[in-house]
């Protein structure tokens, strides 16, 4: 499976895995993850109305392939990431898989 240059992942984005809820209800997070070689494409925020209330899409994606980053952790959902000083929430976790069972990387859907 042929993977784009490494030139095409040139973001750095800080991870950090939600842990649980502190008393006040805020996250729990555990120590920055600096992830280098990442794609981060910025979306639009859209809001369709439906019968049932808002359905919120996501506002970004984040790319990676093992290939390019060191070992990445066992992403969850709700765990926050910083990308160019912004905090987002990871919505959604897609394994990229080709050849192998084993994912070679990973798109996140953030808010």
């Amino acid at each position: 499976m042929r993977v784009p240059p490494k030139r095409f992942f040139p973001h750095a984005m800080i991870y950090r895995k939600k842990n649980g809820m502190g008393p006040r209800g805020e996250p729990i997070l555990e120590e920055d993850l600096v992830i280098d070689h990442v794609r981060f494409d910025d979306t639009v925020k859209f809001e369709p109305k439906d019968i049932d209330g808002k359905i919120q899409t996501p506002n970004a994606l984040i790319s990676m392939v093992k290939k390019y980053t060191e070992a990445l952790p066992e992403f969850s959902v709700a765990d926050q990431v910083e990308i160019f000083g912004k905090q987002y929430t990871i919505t959604k976790i897609v394994p990229l898989i080709a050849d192998s069972p084993e994912p070679f990387g990973y798109e996140l859907e953030v808010v």
